[in-house]
């Protein structure tokens, strides 16, 4: 039982309105005067981070993978609010270094702190738990479940990066110095794209950020809106660092089912597609969006239309 199968058979059923029946990872809050949308994710060390960065890069890490969300809905960052569980006898350097990395991207951002809770584990070796939730201005209707069959498939910025500086920072691969230190930067204080996401998100159907892994990401599109994806292979950009690894390690699978890249996948109108690169011009086209005939899916093909897609999709928590 993964965490999707959970969310589905557990959670859906308690949500309301603005929560896009939990297959989003925005939801809109109404006010008065409109609505704003909330995100919220929680990284564990273990899990989503090693454990050996500083403090200052997990505040920076922390607020980026929610800020992401807010990315792919176009949203303009507000305020947030924080929840953190520590390990025993944290000690005050820690906080000082970590609330430095929160101020660091309250300012890049212009949002700042509303509250949340502090607590601490009974012993040293427990691990760290972070927790922020972001809220922004209402946003567009770029929502999972809003993709159209006919849309083609579009990419802000090449994927693959985080998951060879995950593999840098744990020793498994390495092509050098300037080459690991780009790599393990890009993993571990990523860059949410809050700008990209506001200018796109007029001429954008359905959009997701790139956490889980390309295919796994696409995959949510897929299925909240009833649709088939079909990505080509040799349409999808590779960054240059992700290739100085590759002796190392599947590219194929670092670009299709890595994760930790927090770029921006949409589905976009052909009519759209080239007032959306008008706007954005590094934006690439990958795919198309077709009707589902079955259960919805994402299938990935190679320049002879062979199926090349990856068993091991991206990320899931089981």
């Amino acid at each position: 039982m993964d965490e999707f199968y959970r969310i589905h058979k557990y959670f859906a059923p308690l949500c309301g309105v603005g929560s896009h029946g939990l297959t989003d990872d925005t939801a809109l809050l109404p006010h008065v005067s409109g609505s704003y949308v909330v995100s919220t994710d929680t990284i564990v060390s273990g899990v989503h981070f090693i454990g050996r960065e500083t403090p200052y890069q997990l505040a920076q890490k922390l607020l980026a993978v929610s800020l992401s969300d807010l990315a792919s809905v176009g949203a303009d960052p507000v305020c947030y609010s924080l929840n953190i569980t520590l390990p025993k006898h944290i000690s005050d350097d820690w906080f000082l270094s970590f609330c430095q990395g929160l101020e660091y991207i309250q300012k890049i951002y212009n949002m700042y702190l509303i509250g949340g809770d502090t607590t601490h584990f009974v012993d040293k070796k427990s691990p760290m738990v972070l927790s922020a939730t972001v809220y922004g201005t209402d946003s567009y209707p770029t929502h999972r479940h809003c993709a159209k069959q006919g849309d083609k498939v579009c990419l802000t910025a090449p994927t693959g990066l985080g998951f060879v500086g995950l593999q840098v920072a744990l020793g498994n691969i390495s092509a050098g110095t300037d080459m690991d230190t780009r790599a393990i930067q890009y993993y571990q204080t990523p860059t949410p794209h809050i700008d990209i996401g506001r200018k796109i998100a007029p001429f954008v159907h359905a959009c997701c950020d790139v956490s889980d892994g390309l295919v796994a990401d696409l995959a949510h599109i897929a299925t909240a809106s009833g649709v088939d994806i079909t990505l080509y292979m040799q349409h999808i950009p590779i960054c240059q660092t992700v290739c100085a690894y590759n002796d190392q390690i599947n590219i194929h699978h670092a670009i299709l089912a890595g994760g930790d890249d927090y770029v921006l996948a949409c589905t976009v109108a052909p009519d759209n597609v080239k007032k959306l690169q008008r706007v954005y011009p590094n934006i690439q086209v990958i795919g198309t969006v077709s009707h589902a005939t079955a259960t919805p899916c994402v299938v990935v093909l190679d320049k002879h239309n062979h199926n090349i897609t990856p068993k091991d999709k991206g990320f899931i928590h089981k």
